[in-house]
Parts: C-alpha cells; sequence; structure tokens
C-alpha cells in the first residue's frame, strides 16, 4: 500500500521539478510560460494513465462503498 504513496509523491515531485526547470528554461529564453491549465491538464492526464494502468493490473476496479469511503474517515 505504500507503494502507491510513494510513487505518487515521487511523481508529483518530479512533475513539480520539470515544470520549474521548464519556467527557468522559458524565462531565460524570453518565452511566455505553460499557461496553468495545460499544466494541469496534463498532470491530470498523466496521473489517470498511470493509475489506471495500475488499477488495472490489480484487477481490483471497484470500490467496496461504506460510510467511511464517502466521509473520508
Amino acid at each position: 500500500m505504500y507503494v502507491v504513496l510513494f510513487t505518487a509523491v515521487i511523481g508529483l515531485g518530479t512533475a513539480t521539478l520539470c515544470d520549474l526547470a521548464s519556467t527557468l528554461k522559458s524565462r531565460s529564453r524570453q518565452q511566455e510560460p505553460t499557461p496553468l491549465l495545460q499544466m494541469l491538464l496534463i498532470h491530470s492526464v498523466t496521473a489517470l494513465v498511470f493509475f489506471a494502468v495500475f488499477g488495472v493490473s490489480l484487477k481490483q476496479l471497484e470500490a467496496q462503498w461504506s460510510m467511511d469511503l464517502i466521509l473520508g474517515r
């Protein structure tokens, strides 16, 4: 279970560093930085693909609905 958490943290950290590098490179070339909504779309689609592949590989794509899951406890 902790593998998913560590992978998510590493992925978010890597995406943040890549975005920072891209921003710094565009500033040195006097280009406009990538729009925020476009970066959000790229990060979201990447996370969707990663977790879809991870979920399909575990073959557990259904949630066990309970009040704890709904309320986030």
